[in-house]
């Protein structure tokens, strides 16, 4: 005889491996929830990562965040594994990638999501990397800025949403 327990798919129930019961019952809703965090991801690379060649020949990302930050790089390390190092001395955290497995899972997730600013998760994830939002009290008017060292991709930024390109001459870049 079967008990009177059922579970919904609005359950808050989550088996081992933190999957809600949505997911094991909607492999196509995980592939979504997948594809944006890819794109979120391919946004946080443009902001404040790189993929690097070694003179060896060993490849690697690496994505270098303030403190206040850690929480998206051990996301990230969750999802495909590598290491999140303080910088000595300094208010930063690094993270790399760099076994094989990993790395190719990461770029195959991420492969032609980078540098394509119409993608809104893509901005999401590039926007924390470098963006900020201020409020001036005086006049009631928000500014919601991006800066970064090439210029562009706010160039593309603002072919799409409008706005001006400012030059930060002391740092060498642009916002």
């Amino acid at each position: 005889m079967l008990s009177g327990c059922a579970i919904s798919a609005s359950s808050n129930l989550k088996p081992r491996g933190g999957k809600g019961v949505e997911g094991l019952l909607n492999p196509a809703a995980e592939r979504a929830q997948q594809v944006k965090f890819n794109e979120w991801l391919a946004g946080v690379i443009d902001g404040d990562g790189c993929f690097q060649l070694s003179k060896k020949g060993y490849a690697s990302l690496e994505i270098v965040t303030q403190l206040r930050d850690r929480r998206l790089l051990y996301l990230i390390k969750q999802k495909y594994g590598g290491a999140v190092k303080l910088y000595a001395g300094d208010n930063y955290l690094r993270y790399r990638l760099h076994h094989k497995a990993g790395l190719l899972n990461l770029i195959k997730g991420v492969n032609g999501l980078i540098r394509n600013p119409i993608r809104i998760l893509q901005l999401a994830g590039f926007f924390d990397s470098d963006g900020s939002i201020y409020l001036n009290d005086q006049s009631g008017q928000i500014f919601i800025t991006a800066s970064q060292k090439n210029r562009f991709i706010l160039d593309a930024l603002v072919e799409l949403y409008g706005g001006q390109i400012y030059a930060m001459v002391k740092v060498g870049a642009f916002k």
